[in-house]
């Protein structure tokens, strides 16, 4: 028995073609193969037999060739999902739309490592919603913009500047900011106080003849206020915090910053129920400020419930943008797993 979890999503086209044939042959041969993907292309192009996961519950199995994509998408979308989660003042006040008509990103035929051809526009007071399975180049997309990945071809203007050969630290001190997927890897220092994590993203500004340490305590402290970070004090170690306490830290040390557009890649991956709606709060809040927000997440519902609109990555490319009348779990499933192709933009 051989079992394989999403085993293409790093892997060039050659090497995909490369990997089915060697599946395949294993097969033949008598070994038995169970294979884990998003991709539903795949699946009909490999499997004998098809089982839907959903909520931990196999929601339907069979022959493949008695499945359509879009049956396989009713499988995956949960019938019992509210359309409207929250109330009728919660969603007037997370999707409030922007009124004003100047980008504050704009990004026009970006074109990286795994991923070409994505253009949209975001705004002050927006949330633009990221949606796509794993391998769709979300995370890939969300790096090259703040300059953490090479640009191929294609530009990213911040408020009317053109910032696509800036460096990480120029985009940051010109308000793009971008809080990562992986906090343990890339957005914390683990081994150091609160105060040093919340004002790491600063420190350049406060420096002077004598460095301001009780602007830097204070400006840690409304931190830990404002983002009801539960801690005995500015000083305690990070990695003594809960997940959610430490990614509360995350967003204060980019908050920090000021910034005009924030990148939040999962931003409540991890984390328990009630620090995710404290999450989701924050969103609420820097939304209402006129702060842009870029949000990728895999989950299907945090996306309904707080974008405005959403841009659907499929295998690399954009494939559509859903205006807010469109937004539903149903339509951004059925664009994130290929089930309908064709640019469009609202």
């Amino acid at each position: 028995m051989l079992i394989l979890d999403e085993p293409t999503s790093t892997l060039t086209f050659g090497e995909i073609d490369s990997l089915f044939i060697n599946i395949k042959r294993l097969a033949n041969d008598g070994m038995g193969v169970l294979y884990i993907t998003h991709r539903f292309s795949e699946i009909f192009t490999l499997a004998d037999s098809v089982a839907v996961l959903r909520d931990g519950v196999i929601s339907l199995q069979g022959p493949v060739k008695q499945f359509t994509y879009e049956k396989l998408v009713e499988g995956l979308v949960s019938q019992t999902t509210p359309k409207e989660k929250n109330s009728e003042k919660q969603q007037l006040l997370l999707k409030q739309t922007t009124t004003t008509h100047q980008a504050a990103l704009e990004v026009t035929d970006l074109t990286g490592s795994r991923f070409a051809g994505v253009s949209f526009q975001l705004f002050p007071g927006e949330v633009l919603g990221v949606a796509g399975v794993v391998g769709a180049g979300r995370t890939e997309l969300a790096e090259a913009i703040v300059g953490l990945d090479k640009i191929l071809a294609g530009r990213v203007v911040l408020n009317e500047r053109d910032i696509t050969n800036d460096s990480f630290r120029r985009r940051l001190n010109a308000g793009l900011v971008y809080v990562p997927e992986d906090r343990h890897a890339h957005g914390i220092f683990s081994i150091t106080s609160i105060k040093n994590n919340i004002t790491s993203t600063i420190l350049h500004r406060l420096k002077g003849i004598l460095f301001p340490f009780q602007e830097e305590r204070a400006l840690a402290a409304s931190y830990l206020a404002d983002l009801q970070i539960k801690a005995e004090s500015i000083d305690q170690e990070l990695k003594s915090l809960s997940g959610g306490n430490q990614q509360k830290v995350v967003l204060a040390k980019y908050l920090a910053a000021h910034p005009k557009v924030i990148i939040l890649d999962e931003p409540t991956r991890g984390i328990d129920a009630h620090a995710r709606n404290d999450i989701y709060n924050m969103i609420h809040q820097l939304k209402a400020s006129g702060l842009a927000v870029l949000l990728i997440t895999s989950d299907m519902e945090e996306i309904q419930q707080l974008s405005n609109r959403v841009l659907v990555m499929h295998e690399g490319s954009m494939v559509t943008i859903l205006p807010e009348n469109e937004i539903t779990i149903e339509e951004i499933t059925s664009y994130a797993f290929g089930v309908q192709s064709g640019v469009k933009y609202r």
